[in-house]
Parts: C-alpha cells; sequence; structure tokens
C-alpha cells in the first residue's frame, strides 16, 4: 500500500481545514478524494461517519 509523506498529509489536512471540499483539494493535490477524506477523517476534520440521508430529510 502506497502513503502519503508527512508532508503531503499536512497539505490536505490544512486544505480540509481551509474549508475546501474534497473535491478541491482532490483537484489541487492530484490525490483520490478516498484518500482525502481518509486522512481528513484520521486528523479530525472530517466527520469519522457520513450519513447517506442528510438529517432535514429523514424526518
Amino acid at each position: 500500500m502506497n502513503t502519503l509523506t508527512p508532508q503531503q498529509q499536512e497539505r490536505i489536512v490544512r486544505l480540509l481545514e481551509e474549508g475546501k471540499t474534497l473535491r478541491e483539494v482532490e483537484r489541487i493535490t492530484g490525490h483520490r478524494r478516498e484518500t482525502i477524506s481518509l486522512y481528513g477523517r484520521l486528523a479530525g476534520v472530517l466527520p469519522r461517519t457520513v450519513s447517506s440521508v442528510p438529517q432535514a430529510l429523514a424526518a
């Protein structure tokens, strides 16, 4: 399995903290959204689980 360097990980987390979307970070860094979301979750920037239905629509 390939892993990102610490610098690449820090860049992804920094971009997510700045409010960039997964697609924007993907475009900027060239890394897959799945990889970006993994490192975002590990850093606590993104939620651990993703609901498939928004709460407002679930009621």
